[in-house]
């Protein structure tokens, strides 16, 4: 053995293959040994998974369609890719995140991580262990996430399901010239999952590609003071020539009242667009 060159039991305190050989007989010096090697191999850190993903390019012809991984930040949450079924570590039950986002200029981006020990749910608290935020303040803007202590199974594997869910900074109405008209307005009348506004023109889902029911956009119904008077609800299609919108989760009874009291006004907002540039995953080390 050298300085350049160490012994493996040098280098890790473990023993040589001599030391253990089927049929000696083992020391309690040996024997201890082993389990500390055992132990610390257990409780060592590892990847569960790391997943970059390419993003546009604002400078060469082939960026344009190198987003692989965005989407809408919808009011409510909404699960983004298919369950990640992996390998791991027996023994760890924490995990720790490190995540790189970009998103829509002054929005705030929420991500969950349900696991086989913490699944997903829909009324989680913000200070949830495997919830964690982004408040974006520019488009360009890449915000770099951790979050330590995620649950996770101590058996051999996981599933990870991974939600999203954002807000705005601020009301954006819908862009008029690339969905149609209107972004507000009164309408006509109001049914339990759909408005009818005769003086619309909004791009129909069936013939156009960018329409309201795929983009992103709720519907907020308010009073004459722009004042919401239920909670806001997810635009799914437009239908009939541009005049008919229609939206989930549909008004109660007790609701669909209160927004003919209110007048019937509404507007139409867009929420933020997220992608995420990179993603990784790592089994906590254990301490015993």
């Amino acid at each position: 053995m050298t300085i350049l060159s160490p012994e493996f039991s040098s280098l890790f305190g473990a023993l040589d293959s001599d030391a253990i050989a089927d049929g000696a007989s083992l020391s309690s010096h040996q024997l201890r040994t082993l389990a500390m090697n055992g132990n610390r191999l257990v409780i060592k850190a590892e990847p569960i998974f790391c997943l970059p993903f390419p993003v546009p390019s604002i400078t060469t012809s082939d960026g344009g369609s190198a987003r692989s991984f965005a989407g809408i930040g919808h009011a409510r949450w909404t699960k983004i890719m298919p369950t990640l079924r992996v390998p791991k570590k027996p023994g760890l039950n924490k995990a720790d995140l490190r995540m790189s986002v970009r998103g829509t200029a002054t929005s705030t981006l929420d991500f969950q991580f349900g696991t086989l020990a913490l699944p997903f749910s829909p009324n989680a608290p913000l200070d949830a262990p495997n919830i964690v935020s982004s408040i974006l303040t520019g488009v360009s803007t890449i915000d770099d996430l951790s979050l330590d202590g995620i649950p996770v199974s101590s058996g051999d594997r996981e599933e990870i399901e991974i939600y999203a869910r954002g807000t705005m900074g601020s009301d954006v109405l819908a862009d008029e010239s690339t969905y149609g008209a209107h972004n507000e307005g009164t309408a006509d009348d109001v049914f339990s999952h759909w408005i009818v506004d005769g003086s619309a023109s909004w791009n129909v889902s069936a013939t156009a590609t960018n329409h309201l029911g795929n983009s992103g956009h709720v519907i907020s119904f308010v009073d004459s003071s722009d004042r919401a008077v239920v909670s806001i609800r997810q635009v799914t299609q437009i239908d009939l020539l541009g005049t008919i919108l229609r939206f989930e989760p549909g008004l109660t009874p007790t609701e669909w009242d209160m927004v003919r009291s209110a007048g019937m006004h509404y507007r139409i907002l867009k929420f933020p667009e997220w992608s995420i540039v990179a993603m990784t995953l790592v089994g906590a080390e254990r301490i015993l």
